[in-house]
């Protein structure tokens, strides 16, 4: 599956705790975590390993890596955030699950099976390139996840009118997310191939359609102006001893 649609998943998945705890920080997890296992395996097998392996799904790929990533965020945030770990966990499993990787159980279930088995992708990162340019629905989850990152993630950088616009055009966004995630899932049932992604199989269509229903409905459903923060509501804010008021 293409980068967008790996971070608009993860995104979706910190989406639906960070409604109930209120924790911002968890989008912007779920969306590092939904991409994780590519920054680490891409570089790795393509790079460093291209005269011997030269595949790009390796350690972080699988389910070991999930487990240890898994223990390890919740003995490093036990405290400090009781939920990244298990956000941690889930936007790497749903990077596997789009990357199918039943199909690869050499990797998925390493080092169970044997060794990695070696590929041969002359150009990988060009021809990436070209593949997310030419996927109209990359561009779909794409303009998805800058929403969320300016209208829930809301980083210091982002200007408040820019939130609140962003915030606006979520359930917009979200809609569109949606029908080309049903239409991926028609495609996929009929056997024929989708404009919006045309790289893609019918089962990879499946995948893509799922991912997309499923975080439009999270997105969708998503009420951005209850955790607005003061200075965007056009409230003064007072800062008294540590901690600021509202007027």
């Amino acid at each position: 599956m293409l980068v967008f649609c790996h971070l608009f998943a993860g995104a979706a998945i910190g989406l639906v705790l960070a409604r109930a705890t209120g924790d911002r920080r968890l989008v912007t997890v779920g969306m590092l975590a939904g991409i994780l296992p590519d920054l680490v395996d891409k570089p790795l097998g393509h790079i460093f390993l291209a005269s011997t392996l030269d595949n790009g799904r390796l350690v972080a790929h699988s389910l070991v890596f999930l487990l240890l990533l898994f223990v390890a965020g919740l003995l490093v945030f036990r405290r400090r955030g009781p939920l990244l770990a298990p956000v941690l966990a889930l936007g790497v499993l749903s990077h596997q699950l789009l990357d199918a990787m039943w199909r690869d159980p050499p990797a998925w279930f390493y080092p169970f099976l044997g060794p990695f088995v070696p590929g041969h992708y002359p150009d990988y990162f060009l021809s990436g390139l070209a593949a997310e340019l030419g996927s109209p629905a990359e561009w779909l989850f794409g303009a998805a996840v800058l929403a969320l990152l300016a209208g829930v993630v809301r980083p210091p950088f982002v200007r408040a009118d820019h939130a609140r616009l962003a915030r606006r055009l979520l359930p917009v966004v979200a809609l569109a997310v949606g029908i080309a995630g049903l239409a991926a899932l028609v495609c996929a049932i009929a056997g024929q191939p989708l404009a919006l992604a045309p790289a893609l199989r019918p089962a990879d269509l499946a995948l893509l359609g799922l991912a997309a229903l499923g975080g439009a409905v999270v997105v969708g459903v998503h009420d951005p102006a209850g955790r607005e923060r003061p200075e965007e509501r056009g409230e003064a804010v007072v800062v008294l001893g540590d901690h600021p008021c509202e007027e």
